[in-house]
C-alpha cells in the first residue's frame, strides 16, 4: 500500500519580523494537518496563560477531550475553564455574570499559573481585551469580522435618528451612538419588537466595532426605506495579548485577513507551524459537478428554475449513493428543494469536528456570494469582493468536505464530492491536490443544465442618471480614487516606520 509521509515544519519560511517581536502568527495549514492537535500539545507542554477561542459552542466538546487526552499523555494538570453562552444561560438563572463580563474577569482571576479558557469566537470578539498582557490567545479557525445586513426602516428611521449619528465619510459613512441615546443591550433584550436592531445597537455601542451605513442621512430612509449597514471588527485590542495566532486553513487567503491587512497595516504578521508529521495512506477523490455556464447564487436558488435544479441533482446523488456514509449540507432555505437527498443532513459550518471522518461521500450544495451593495463596501475599503467569495462559500464547502474521512489518516477509501458548480469544484480541486496525498478528478454530471446560462446580477434597479448627473457621478468617482491612493500611502507609510521602529528595538535590545 503507497503511503506519504506529510512533513510540516516552519523551516523555509521567511519571517517578517524578528519573533520576539511580532505578535500576530497564523498556521494555515490544510485541514487534517494537525494544526489544533499540535497546538494544545503546546500548550499543555508549556505552563503559561491561554485562551483557546472555538468557533462553535460544540466545538469546545471536542478541544476539550483533546486537551485531556494529551494531559494524560503528558501528565500535566492545568486549570481548563469553558465560558459559554450555553453555560452562562445556566448561570444566569442564578444571576451569574455574562459570557463578555466572564472572559473579562479572567485576567484577573488568574494572573499566574498554568491556565487553559476555552471561549467562543463570539464571546472573544465581545469581550474587552484590554488586560491580557500576561495571556497568549490561540483562534482556532477563521473568525469573521465582516458583517453586513440589509435592513428597511420605513417607520422606524426617526428613531434611528434619535439614537444613532452618521457621521459622512469619504468613501463609507460611519455609525455611532446619539448624543441624547441612553438605549442600553438590556433594553433591547427586553424589547421583543427591537430584536432587528440589537445587534446593529451592540456593534455600534461596542469599541471593538467600527459600523457603517450606506445611506448618508436617516431622513432619507422617508423615500426609500431600504439601506445596509456594515460592521467590522477591530484586532488592535489583541495587541495587548503576549502572543496571538491563528489556526486556519488557507487564512492568508481569507477574507478576515484581507481586512485586517486593509485596515490595519501597522500589525505584523508571521507564519508560523508547529512541526508536526503523519503518515497519510495515498487515496482518490472524485469530485463531481452539475453546471459549468452558470454559478450557484441566493438568485438563481430563489427561481423555479433553480429549485427544479437541486431537486434534479437530490434525485440523481439518491439513485447513486445509499443513505449510509454519506453528509450533506445547504442553505436553509433550499432544504424544500432537496426531497431525496440520502444521508445525514448538517450544518454548513462544521471546521474543526472529526466527528464524521469515516464518511466516504460528501455533498455540498451552497451558496454564500455577497451581495452587490456589500461588494462596494469591500471595494471601498480596498478589499477585493472575491475574498469574501472564497471564505464565505469555497472555505465553508472545502471545510465541510475535510470533515469526512479525508482527514482519516490510515484510510485509503475512495472519496466523492458532489457540489453545484465548477468554480466551487474548481477551488477544491486545487486545495486537496496541494494536500500531496491525494489525486483528484473532476467529473462534470450533465442532468440537463451543465451549459445553461444565468443572469444573477441583484441589487436596486437602475435607474438613467442624466449628462449632469453622470459628470457629477464620475467627478466623485475621481475624487475617491485620489482619496484611496492618499490612504494607502499613508498607510504604507505607517508600516514601514512600524517595521523601522522595531528594527531599532531590536538593534538597541542585542
Amino acid at each position: 500500500m503507497t503511503q506519504y509521509e506529510q512533513s510540516y515544519s516552519s523551516a523555509g519560511v521567511t519571517p517578517h519580523i524578528s519573533r520576539v517581536q511580532t505578535r500576530f502568527f497564523y498556521d494555515a495549514r490544510a485541514a487534517g494537518a494537525g494544526k489544533t492537535y499540535a497546538e494544545c500539545d503546546n500548550m499543555l507542554r508549556h505552563s503559561g496563560l491561554y485562551i483557546l477561542a472555538v468557533e462553535l459552542i460544540n466545538g469546545m466538546a471536542e478541544r476539550l477531550a483533546m486537551l485531556n487526552d494529551i494531559s494524560a499523555q503528558l501528565s500535566a494538570c492545568p486549570k481548563i475553564v469553558e465560558i459559554s453562552s450555553s453555560l452562562a444561560s445556566m448561570m444566569e438563572a442564578k444571576r451569574g455574570p455574562s459570557v463578555k463580563a466572564q472572559i473579562e474577569a479572567l485576567c484577573g482571576t488568574y494572573e499566574a499559573g498554568h491556565v487553559i479558557a476555552l471561549v467562543t469566537h463570539a464571546g472573544l470578539m465581545d469581550a474587552d481585551l484590554s488586560g491580557f498582557q500576561k495571556w497568549n490567545l490561540v483562534i482556532d479557525e477563521v473568525p469573521s469580522v465582516f458583517e453586513s445586513k440589509s435592513v428597511a426602516s420605513a417607520l422606524t428611521w426617526q428613531w434611528l435618528g434619535d439614537h444613532f449619528q452618521i457621521i459622512p465619510g469619504d468613501n463609507l459613512n460611519g455609525v455611532v451612538l446619539g448624543e441624547a441615546s441612553k438605549a442600553t443591550t438590556a433594553d433591547f433584550r427586553r424589547d421583543s419588537l427591537a430584536t432587528a436592531l440589537a445587534t446593529f445597537h451592540r456593534r455600534v455601542a461596542s469599541p471593538q466595532y467600527d459600523v457603517f451605513a450606506d445611506i448618508c442621512a436617516w431622513d432619507a430612509l422617508a423615500e426609500d426605506p431600504r439601506w445596509r449597514w456594515a460592521s467590522f471588527w477591530s484586532p488592535a485590542k489583541l495587541g495587548s495579548f503576549r502572543r496571538v495566532k491563528f489556526l486556519a486553513n488557507a487564512f492568508d487567503r481569507s477574507l478576515t485577513y484581507a481586512v485586517f491587512r486593509a485596515r490595519h497595516p501597522e500589525l505584523a504578521w508571521q507564519r508560523d507551524e508547529l512541526p508536526t508529521t503523519r503518515t497519510f495512506v495515498r487515496r482518490l477523490m472524485k469530485i463531481h459537478f452539475f453546471a459549468r455556464a452558470h454559478r450557484a447564487t441566493r438568485g438563481l436558488f430563489n427561481t423555479v428554475r433553480g429549485k427544479r435544479n437541486l431537486e434534479v441533482i437530490s434525485k440523481w446523488i439518491a439513485r447513486s449513493r445509499g443513505s449510509d456514509g454519506h453528509i450533506w449540507m445547504c442553505n436553509e432555505a433550499d432544504k424544500a428543494s432537496l426531497p431525496r437527498m440520502p444521508g445525514v443532513k448538517l450544518a454548513p459550518r462544521q471546521a474543526g469536528s472529526n466527528r464524521y471522518q469515516h464518511v466516504d461521500a460528501v455533498t455540498a450544495l451552497y451558496t454564500a456570494k455577497p451581495e452587490p451593495a456589500e461588494c462596494q463596501i469591500l471595494e471601498a475599503c480596498g478589499i477585493d469582493p472575491n475574498t469574501a467569495i472564497e471564505t464565505r462559500e469555497y472555505e465553508t464547502i472545502y471545510q465541510f468536505v475535510g470533515r469526512s474521512s479525508i482527514r482519516d489518516a490510515s484510510s485509503s477509501r475512495e472519496v466523492h464530492v458532489y457540489v453545484y458548480d465548477s468554480g466551487q469544484a474548481n477551488y477544491l480541486f486545487d486545495m486537496f491536490s496541494n494536500a500531496g496525498y491525494i489525486d483528484v478528478e473532476l467529473l462534470p454530471v450533465d442532468l440537463g443544465f451543465i451549459d445553461e446560462k444565468y443572469d444573477s446580477k441583484a441589487g436596486r434597479p437602475k435607474c438613467e442618471l442624466t449628462e449632469a448627473e453622470v459628470a457629477a457621478k464620475n467627478d466623485l468617482k475621481r475624487a475617491q480614487a485620489r482619496e484611496r491612493q492618499r490612504l494607502k500611502r499613508a498607510r504604507d507609510k505607517m508600516a514601514r516606520d512600524h517595521n523601522d521602529e522595531y528594527s531599532l528595538e531590536r538593534v538597541g535590545n542585542t
